[in-house]
This record gives C-alpha cells, sequence and structure tokens, in this order.
C-alpha cells in the first residue's frame, strides 16, 4: 500500500473538477489576424485559458486532444473569445498550442503588423502552415526558438446593431498544371471566402479553399543510367566537375546512407526558361513526393517561369518543406547550395544562392535516409533548359566545427575526429585580448598527449610566451614531433585569420602556414601521415588558455576541392551517441556523465511493443535516486500507469524536482520520435519537448542548473521496464 501511495504522489496529477469536458462549438465571433513572432510578455499579458495545466486557476477543464486537433483548436478559440469579451480585450493569442492569452495593450499589434514581425510557425489542425484566408483556426507553436503566436481580433459587429453577413465561397479557379509529366503528379485549384466578405457577427466560410487531385498517372520512362553512375559508400564524396547538360530521368549515383549533416553543392546555367516546374536535382529515396525523405532536397525552377527556384526537402517532420528564390540570371552560371550541419546543439538546414544565406531553420526531425537515388534530372518532370557543373555532395560534416565567437577555456574538448586525413585544412578566427609572457593555448590537435607521440601536435597553436602577440605554430613535420614556426606579432582585440594545412602539389607533400591570407612559412613533408582518434581542443588541458575569443573553426579533411566527408565527429566525452536499436531494461545503465549542462539536447526513438497498467521506466538521467533532490529527473520518461500509452516525462523546473507533463497515446509497434531540449536564448533557459518533429510543451525554466555526476538509465531500477526498444539515442550535453 505504501508503494501505490507514493507512486500516486508523484504522478498523478489532481484534475480541477471532475472529468474531462466535451469541446465546445461556437458560431465564430472573431476574425484571424495573423501568426507573428513571439510577443508573448507572462508578466505583462494575462493568461485566459490553458488546455494544458490541470493545476492553472486557468484551466476549464478542456485538454488538448492531439487526435482531435481540430475540435480542440475550435474550442479553445470559441471559449477564449468569450473569456475575452467577458474582461474588455479586443484581442487574445493562442501559443503552445493550447493557451490563450491577452492583453489591454494588444491593440498596439496593429502598429507592428509588418512582413519583419511575421512568422510562418503557426498552425492547424493537420500541422501544415497556417493559411489566414482559411476559416478554420490556427494556433502558435513551438517550431523555432522564439515562439510564434496566432492573432485573433474580437469582431465588434457581434453584440452591435451592425449586420451579420454570412461568408460565401468564390467559384473555382482553373486547375494548375500538372505537377508532374508523368508518375504521381497533381495538379490545384483554389477558391477564396469573398462572395460575399463575412462582416459583423456573420459566420465565416465552410468548406476547403483548395482541391488537389492526381494527373498524368502514365509510367515515367525508364530511368537513364549514365556511364559513371555509381553506388556510393557513406564515406564517399560525389563530385562531378564536368559540365553536364540536364536529362530527365538521368540518375547518377545511389548513396547507401545519406548522412544527417551532408552539404550539396552545384553550378547552374539555365539556356531559356517556360512556365511548368523543370527538374534540375533531386536526391529521392524513390518517389517524387510519396514519404518523408522523398525529396531531400529536390530542386526545381518555378513553374511561373519567371526563373526562380523552388527548393524542397524533408524537414521536420514535414516532407516537402519548400522555398522559393528570387530569379537567377539566364545563360550565366550561379551557385546553389543546401545543407544540413549539426550547430550549437541542434541540426540546421541551410540554403544558400551565390553565396548568400537565403534560409536557414533547425531540423527537429533529422534522419539518415538508406539508398538514395540522386537524379539530373528527376523522372517525374520535364528537365530544366541548361547545364550542371562542379556537383559535389559531401556525405556528412562538412567541417564546420565551431562557428560562434567562442570564449577559450583550458581543457575545453571540442570534438574527437575517426580521422585526420594526410591532406588537411585548418583554419580559424582569433582575436586576442591581452597578451602575457607565459605560453597560452589557442588550439590543439592531438591523438593523445601534449608533446609525447608523433601526431601530438597536429597541428597546435599558441601565442609566444615573449608576450609580444606572436603565434607558435606547431605540427610532425619530416619526423620531428614538434616542427614549429613563430609569425609576426598579431593585434590586440582585432581579429586574425590562421590557416595551416598539408596538399599534395606536384607529388610532394607541402605544410604550409598562411596568416590573414599571406603565405608565411612552407615546407615538404617527406613523412606525411594521417592520424587516427585525433582530439580538438580550444584550448587544451596542458597550458593556460589564450585571454580571446575565436570563430570559424574549420577543418578541411583531405584534398582542397574534393574533401572527404567527416562522418561521425564524436561529440564531447560529456555527450552520447547511441544510434543502434536497443531492449529496454530494468537497471540498464547505459552512461554517467560527469556534469549535465543547463543547456542540453536529449533525443531518442522509441518502439513500445505492448501497454499495460502501471509505470513503466524508458529513460531516466537521474544524481542517483528515483526522486526526491532537484535534479533526480533531470529527465526521466515513463509510459503512464493507466496503460493508455501516453507517456509521462518529468524535470527539474523552477524549482520543482518533479515538473511534469502527458502526451498523447504512442502507437503501439512503431517508432515515435522524441526531443527533449534545454536552451538559453535572450537570458532566458526555456525547456521544450518535441514529438514526431512538432513541439508539445514549451516552459520557462527560471532555475536552470547544472548537475555533477548523472547517470543514464533505459529504464532505471525504481520501476518496472516498458516492453518495447529504444534508438538513436543522442546525448548532446551543452551547446556543443
Amino acid at each position: 500500500m505504501i508503494l501505490v501511495f507514493l507512486v500516486i504522489t508523484y504522478f498523478g496529477p489532481t484534475v480541477k473538477g471532475a472529468a474531462v469536458k466535451d469541446h465546445v462549438s461556437c458560431d465564430r465571433d472573431y476574425a484571424k489576424v495573423g501568426c507573428f513572432k513571439e510577443f508573448h510578455n507572462a508578466i505583462a499579458h494575462n493568461l485566459l485559458i490553458t488546455d494544458k495545466d490541470d493545476q492553472s486557476d486557468a484551466y476549464q477543464g478542456f485538454e488538448l486532444d492531439w487526435d482531435k486537433m481540430k475540435e480542440s483548436i475550435h474550442s479553445i478559440a470559441c471559449r477564449c473569445s468569450q473569456k475575452s469579451q467577458e474582461e474588455g480585450y479586443d484581442f487574445f493569442y493562442i501559443i503552445h498550442w493550447a493557451e490563450c492569452w491577452s492583453s489591454k495593450t494588444l491593440g498596439v499589434i496593429l502598429d507592428i503588423d509588418k512582413a519583419s514581425q511575421r512568422s510562418s510557425k503557426c498552425f492547424n489542425a493537420n500541422f501544415l502552415e497556417c493559411d489566414d484566408k482559411h476559416v478554420e483556426e490556427c494556433v502558435g507553436g513551438s517550431e523555432e526558438k522564439t515562439n510564434a503566436v496566432y492573432l485573433y481580433k474580437i469582431l465588434k459587429g457581434h453584440n452591435s446593431s451592425e449586420p451579420a453577413i454570412d461568408g460565401g465561397l468564390s467559384n473555382w479557379s482553373e486547375y494548375s498544371e500538372c505537377s508532374a509529366s508523368c508518375g504521381d503528379g497533381i495538379k490545384e485549384r483554389e477558391r477564396t471566402c469573398t462572395n460575399p466578405i463575412p462582416s459583423g457577427a456573420g459566420k465565416g466560410c465552410v468548406g476547403e479553399l483548395s482541391e488537389a487531385v492526381k494527373c498524368n498517372l502514365g509510367k515515367c520512362p525508364a530511368i537513364i543510367e549514365i556511364q559513371s553512375y555509381k553506388v556510393l559508400e557513406p564515406s564517399e564524396t560525389l563530385i562531378l566537375k564536368e559540365e553536364s547538360p540536364l536529362v530527365k530521368g538521368k540518375l547518377i549515383a545511389t548513396l547507401k546512407i545519406m548522412n544527417k549533416e551532408y552539404s550539396i553543392s552545384f553550378e547552374v546555367k539555365p539556356t531559356s526558361f517556360e512556365k511548368g516546374w523543370k527538374s534540375v536535382i533531386h536526391l529521392t529515396l524513390g518517389n517524387n513526393f510519396v514519404t518523408y525523405g522523398d525529396r531531400n532536397p529536390g530542386i526545381w525552377f518555378h513553374e511561373n517561369g519567371l526563373g526562380g527556384l523552388h527548393i524542397c526537402s524533408a524537414v521536420s517532420s514535414y516532407r516537402n518543406l519548400c522555398k522559393d528564390t528570387n530569379p537567377i540570371q539566364i545563360d550565366k552560371w550561379s551557385t546553389i547550395k543546401v545543407t544540413q550541419q549539426f550547430s550549437e546543439g541542434s541540426y540546421v538546414y541551410s540554403i544558400y544562392i551565390n553565396g548568400e544565406n537565403i534560409f536557414s531553420t533547425i531540423n527537429t526531425d533529422p534522419r539518415n535516409f538508406e539508398n538514395v537515388k540522386v537524379f539530373m534530372a528527376d523522372p517525374w518532370h520535364n528537365a530544366q533548359n541548361g547545364f550542371v557543373r562542379n556537383l559535389r555532395i559531401i556525405n556528412g560534416n562538412e567541417g564546420k566545427l565551431l562557428v560562434q565567437e567562442t570564449q577559450l577555456i583550458r581543457g575545453n574538448l571540442l570534438a574527437v575526429l575517426p580521422k585526420l586525413d594526410l591532406q588537411y585544412i585548418v583554419s580559424f578566427d582569433i582575436k586576442p585580448n591581452s597578451f602575457s609572457k607565459d605560453w597560452r593555448n589557442v588550439l590543439h590537435f592531438t591523438i593523445g598527449s601534449d608533446v609525447t607521440n608523433y601526431g601530438d601536435r597536429v597541428p597546435g597553436v599558441w601565442f609566444h610566451n615573449n608576450g609580444d602577440g606572436s603565434l607558435c605554430i606547431a605540427a610532425p613535420i619530416n619526423g620531428n614531433l614538434n616542427r614549429f614556426f613563430i609569425t609576426k606579432p598579431v593585434l590586440e582585440k582585432e581579429w586574425s585569420h590562421v590557416e595551416v594545412s598539408q596538399q599534395l602539389e606536384n607529388g610532394a607533400y607541402m605544410y604550409t602556414i598562411s596568416l590573414n591570407g599571406e603565405k608565411v612559412f612552407s615546407e615538404q613533408n617527406t613523412v606525411p601521415q594521417y592520424f587516427e582518434n585525433v582530439e580538438v581542443y580550444t584550448s587544451d588541458p596542458w597550458y593556460p588558455a589564450q585571454d580571446g575569443l575565436i570563430k570559424n573553426l574549420i577543418l578541411v579533411n583531405g584534398k582542397k576541392d574534393e574533401p572527404t566527408p567527416i562522418a561521425a565527429i564524436v561529440r564531447p566525452k560529456e555527450s552520447l551517441d547511441q544510434p543502434v536499436q536497443q531492449e529496454l531494461k530494468k537497471s540498464k545503465l547505459t552512461a554517467t556523465l560527469s556534469r549535465l549542462e543547463k543547456e542540453y539536447t536529449i533525443s531518442f526513438k522509441i518502439k513500445p511493443v505492448s501497454y499495460s497498467q502501471g509505470w513503466k521506466s524508458v529513460i531516466h538521467l537521474t544524481k542517483g535516486q528515483n526522486i526526491g533532490r532537484y535534479g533526480d529527473r533531470t529527465p526521466a520518461a515513463w509510459f503512464h500507469h493507466d496503460g493508455s500509452g501516453k507517456l509521462t516525462i518529468a524535470s527539474a523546473i523552477n524549482g520543482n524536482s518533479n515538473y511534469y507533463f502527458n502526451t498523447q497515446p504512442l502507437p503501439l509497434n512503431e517508432w515515435s520520435s522524441f526531443q527533449i531540449s534545454q536552451y538559453r536564448v535572450n537570458g532566458v533557459y526555456t525547456f521544450v519537448v518535441y514529438l514526431n518533429g512538432h513541439t508539445i510543451h514549451s516552459v520557462e525554466n527560471s532555475k536552470p542548473e547544472s548537475f555533477e555526476n548523472i547517470k543514464v538509465y533505459l529504464g532505471d531500477p525504481w520501476y518496472d521496464t516498458q516492453p518495447g526498444f529504444i534508438k538513436d539515442l543522442s546525448i548532446i550535453n551543452g551547446n556543443v
């Protein structure tokens, strides 16, 4: 009986009231304004309703229902409108999927209704980007670190003499051109709520504003495999330098595995523009547009024929996240680059046109894909009239070890490289704040020691002990494990660019040092070697750290023009990466972290095979006990004792050692993807949980802490273990 009481005490939520209420419906007496970057202020604004926190005074007995999102979102909007009018408010907004807020000051949003304030991170009941013109409600999600809000305006005419005019739908437009010339193409048509426009207390339009039907269902022509076609191993890079015409169905390679980190770049020269989708490059699992990964990426010239590109990828559980570019020049070469790289605890998806970053977003659902076909152009669309050259696909990390300005700290292990090739280029920017008369380390690549073995300085960079600001750069050259060169002094409190390289030139391996673009040292290395398990420090544990900042640390591992992808940069030892599938077992201690930082990212996939009553452990990070101390659940996850299949996730938040919430039920015998993160933006720490790429919970943590000696269990010793499996476990400790 005592055990049962303890379990209920720790987990059982106290619902304010009886059973959960049924969703309500109403005539819409509010109008959609739009989605905005977060201006939410928990102090200045008032929480009117929450359907997520049954301990809140704003909880009305309704709950967010992930299986009935349409009814759930409409219900909270109806109740929020009523509550807003009772309080005398003109506006209200919905944030975090199921929280309604308002304030007397919300009218100011009309003054900042500009494109720069808009956000694309609000969603409808189908978890698609919100259409402001559609009558159905939208809510602010948490797909970006600055959470979005969806704003509504109370219709003044609802309680006045203004006549109520119901909205009416216009006629359908003509169908668009088919999206493909064969295979699984679609064509679309649209209509608007303008016949008439609703006003007063009139109802909005009912019915879809767009419609899509299949077209061109004929079989596509045979795929053309060029003579140079090959299957690429995970460590190989695809490089096609020669100018090549774009040909429909031209299969140039298959990637056995496409890594979560990749870089795809090429030059394209269109010779004419025509209406209709025109394919350029398409990486796919085998279809035009069926599953997550069929466009990763796909690149077309836009159907309007104006010369802009349409670039689509699998991002954050959206199988077709697309970005349209400005028109590029005809009969001239333009450089296109699409990348996904791990940076500061997240996978960042980016698009560059002629070196300019035009789009970046965090991918909350990055995946490795198998057997990815590379088309130039695809078999489902007509090929663009034109040519491609210098196509390069780097399957893995492209070498950006550190981008942002970072303080040098003694003993800071940034990464471990599985292999450093015979040819390499290491470059970085350094800004010293002051100089002192002792050796001060900046950067150290080593196979394990300061200067004991050949490869312990490959390279190493210090400020000289004479204090004049000169750099001492050492590397293993011609059998000398500490061949060093002293540069001229660099300027204090200004950025200097350093490059250390070893490249094969005319049959000789040339070791070279450049400072601010000027070659200052070069020597042939007659004893070149590659090194394995190379640790990268900024700075090392053997010398005091230089007082200063480092940024743009980039490693080109291999030939300058044909780098070897860094398929697996092992993150610092205080992080964890276990991609293989494992069965959950009671008391399964998989790792111990000497420290869990205030900022972290924990991700994993879980496949339950059966449900039964009783708490069932999945993962538990703890200081050593089940519960009792702040940090004994940081975080932890169990399947709920009611056997429904929902997950209870607990963590140390705002001084509560057992802050928790429940997810929707998870499907049996299917993989569900979780990411649990805590990050800092503008001095504020936010705890966020993602399920299958969608934010399902977000809360500010006013009392974040770092915890020592954290044990990682897959399941814990205190509860029965959930029958099932876990895979792709990753713990990124700190802001890596």
